[in-house]
């Protein structure tokens, strides 16, 4: 009883490490191998959890990783400019909530910082994040989000709008009502 003890006291402390460093591939691993293993920590001495220690630190992947509503809500609570802290790699929380077509998330970082719609990710918009990463539902709640032109019509790098970026990927799914605006 005791090694099993000792072993997930060794996760505990691989995970918090993992928070330190914004390591999304170990939070991953450990999030596969028990899935509820972050439930697990909240229940520690611990006075602060991994999630905890990700975001004070800024490192929004790692915090915002699985995508849970519950923990986004709680963190723009305490400080919703974290709605436009980038990552090492450029993207901020509703890039990656558009490239993983977390609807819940797109919502509560829009009601939060709606001016973040504008962000691009290396020219990109969220409405083409979404097209590239194939998700509709995503991109229907962009779109419904508000009616501005200037957001709706944006550009790439290349000067392609989110329309044109849809039928250059071949994503004819993209339902024309949508851009009922455009």
């Amino acid at each position: 009883m005791e090694i099993a003890h000792e072993g997930a006291q060794n996760d505990t402390q691989m995970l918090y490490e993992a928070s330190m460093r914004g390591c999304v591939a170990t939070l991953n691993t450990f999030i596969q191998n028990d899935p509820f293993i972050l439930h697990k920590i909240s229940l520690t001495a611990f006075a602060e959890t991994p999630l905890h220690i990700s975001a004070l630190l800024g490192h929004v992947e790692f915090t915002s990783a699985e995508g849970h509503t519950e923990i986004v809500k709680e963190l723009l609570q305490a400080n919703k400019n974290m709605c436009l802290v980038a990552d090492q790699e450029g993207r901020i929380p509703l890039h990656l909530a558009a490239m993983r077509g977390r609807v819940k998330v797109i919502q509560e970082l829009i009601s939060a910082i709606p001016k973040s719609v504008f962000e691009k990710l290396h020219g990109e918009t969220v409405l083409q994040l979404c097209v590239r990463y194939n998700h509709l539902d995503a991109l229907k709640q962009l779109v419904a989000s508000g009616d501005d032109e200037e957001f709706l019509n944006s550009k790439n790098l290349e000067g392609n709008t989110v329309l044109q970026v849809s039928a250059m990927l071949k994503q004819f799914e993209v339902p024309a009502q949508s851009f009922a605006l455009l």
